[in-house]
């Protein structure tokens, strides 16, 4: 057990992966208290930031560096806090987003990760570490932007559900009018 420590191998496989849960399950606490006081939206650019970080080091590091616990044990750590973004706070913003079609958003998030799966599982056994870690990283990048945009159209619809909401006495009418002639001024004698 001892030289699991002094030197990270096959034997220390099963540690860090119970890093990845360990963290997921210590962060969550911490990010549904901060998704309920910034927002949702910064939670999960946290978690797609972790991940993008971890795509990043895997792009930028050699075998040797990577075999280090310097490197090992934070790369395990940022994904376990995607993991954890992943887990909860995504799936509480997709039910928020997608309130009118929820089961239709939640089947599109399964499909799409099963589809990204088996492209993975078919092409990365062809491709060099770099090239996979490219392929993340680019991944990765193209979601940021597309969380972002996908947020603002919600924001915009929104807004304008909201202003389509507003009530008639906020409009100009008759039932506004000073004098007590228009229908509402009857009604309320």
């Amino acid at each position: 057990f001892i030289h699991v420590f002094r030197c990270p191998g096959p034997a220390a496989i099963g540690l860090l992966t119970s890093l990845i849960s360990g963290v997921a399950t210590v962060a969550s606490l911490p990010l549904s208290w901060l998704g309920a006081r910034a927002g949702k939206s910064v939670v999960i650019l946290l978690g797609a930031s972790a991940f993008l970080l971890e795509a990043l080091v895997l792009l930028v590091c050699t075998r040797a560096q990577l075999g280090r616990w310097s490197v090992l044990v934070p790369l395990y750590t940022a994904h376990g806090l995607g993991r954890a973004v992943w887990e909860g706070p995504n799936r509480a913003l997709i039910a928020d987003m997608f309130s009118t079609n929820r089961e239709g958003a939640f089947a599109s998030t399964i499909m799409q990760n099963g589809i990204a799966s088996t492209i993975g599982y078919f092409a990365f056994p062809s491709m060099s570490p770099a090239a996979m870690a490219a392929v993340c990283v680019a991944s990765l990048a193209l979601s940021i932007a597309g969380y972002l945009a996908a947020a603002a159209q919600h924001a915009r619809e929104r807004a304008t559900a909201r202003l389509a909401s507003l009530e008639e006495p906020f409009l100009p009418g008759p039932s506004r009018e000073p004098s007590g002639t228009g229908e509402r001024a009857q009604s309320e004698r």
